[in-house]
């Protein structure tokens, strides 16, 4: 049975008169994977540098397996930090940068090769033990600074925006990377983005984070369909969002009534609705249809994205390509959804 093995408990930090963190409580079990999702400036690298050992808290408590760990400093909390920068020893090859943690204790070269050769091979870069830093690409220098980190055999990892610096692709493949090798050492991990994609794929739970608060913690799934407030619908993937009010079991924008997922409540609501839950037709053909104007469309790869307008909104609707192609710029449409598939929201 999992245990909780980190505790953050009512932490809170002020950089001056600017709350950084406020009253942030979370427990993480062990071997979970965990991230910190939030727009710049909402607090979620001064937690991580906190549990570090690198920032002060102001109050609050940070518990390891069951010790109190605020007064420890950063180099006996038994935690490793990758940093987006990598920080890299540019004069030390890729080995002597993964053992140099082992290299400062002391340990014998042919035990740092038992410890650091299983996590090259592991990480796939086995091949560039003797290589330097400026012979690798962005994307390799990430995976030696994880092997770094790991070979420190901590109890905690914390992954500061890793892969930030990398393009689209690369980005993909480490993401992927750091996921394997997450769950086959079972390490109990934080995980600090602004990237809701990349929290959206690679994390047990998330937490999405407002100006040092917490707004919601759920599994990708809940946070992604079952969104407790606007910032969370609109942070994490792309909502049509409807202002407007629910009387007698229906929602009323504008000079619609829409079918909704939840008919029993009454007041002013936010309705939410995804791209890929929307779909457009010529003629009226849904009792939750409405008109639109057809904008733009952008190809995206595997489908289309197609902005319409409708009254003083913008609507994005999701498409495969190929019905995309039927509709051109100001094509009077109509858009519509499923009941189920509206999320109510209170205003």
């Amino acid at each position: 049975m999992k245990k909780n093995y980190l505790e953050l408990k009512n932490i809170t930090k002020t950089y001056g008169n600017v709350v950084a963190v406020n009253n942030f409580s979370l427990s993480v079990d062990e071997g979970e994977l965990v991230s910190l999702l939030g727009p710049s400036g909402c607090g979620k690298t001064t937690l991580l540098r906190s549990i570090a050992g690198f920032e002060t808290v102001d109050s609050g408590e940070i518990v390891v397996d069951g010790k109190l760990i605020n007064n420890v400093p950063p180099e006996k909390r038994d935690v490793a930090i990758v940093f987006q920068s990598y920080a890299l020893f540019p004069h030390m090859t890729v080995f002597e940068n993964v053992a140099f943690s082992l290299m400062i204790k002391g340990v014998p070269k042919a035990e740092q090769e038992k410890v650091v050769l299983p996590l090259l091979e592991m990480l796939k870069i086995s091949n560039l033990k003797d290589r330097y830093p400026r012979q690798l690409s962005g994307g390799q220098q990430q995976r030696v600074a994880l092997a770094r980190a790991l070979a420190k055999s901590p109890k905690i990892l914390l992954l500061d925006e890793p892969l930030s610096a990398l393009d689209a692709k690369v980005r993909e493949e480490i993401r992927v990377e750091i996921r394997r090798v997450q769950k086959e050492l079972s390490m109990t991990t934080i995980y600090v983005t602004h990237d809701q994609a990349e929290a959206l794929s690679i994390s047990d739970r998330i937490v999405v984070m407002n100006a040092g608060t917490i707004q919601q913690i759920g599994t990708p799934v809940e946070i992604y369909r079952e969104p407790k407030n606007l910032f969370v619908a609109n942070f994490v993937g792309v909502a049509n969002i409807f202002f407007g009010e629910v009387v007698n079991g229906k929602f009323k924008w504008e000079n619609y009534e829409f079918e909704i997922s939840n008919p029993n409540v009454l007041g002013k609501y936010v309705l939410a609705v995804r791209p890929e839950m929307m779909k457009i037709s010529k003629e009226k053909m849904h009792k939750n249809a409405f008109k639109a104007i057809v904008d733009v469309t952008t190809f995206l790869g595997s489908f289309a994205r197609m902005t319409l307008k409708a009254f003083n909104n913008l609507i994005q609707v999701d498409l495969p390509i190929e019905i995309a192609k039927e509709f051109e710029k100001g094509d009077e449409v109509y858009v519509y959804f499923e009941g189920q598939d509206t999320l109510l929201i209170k205003e």
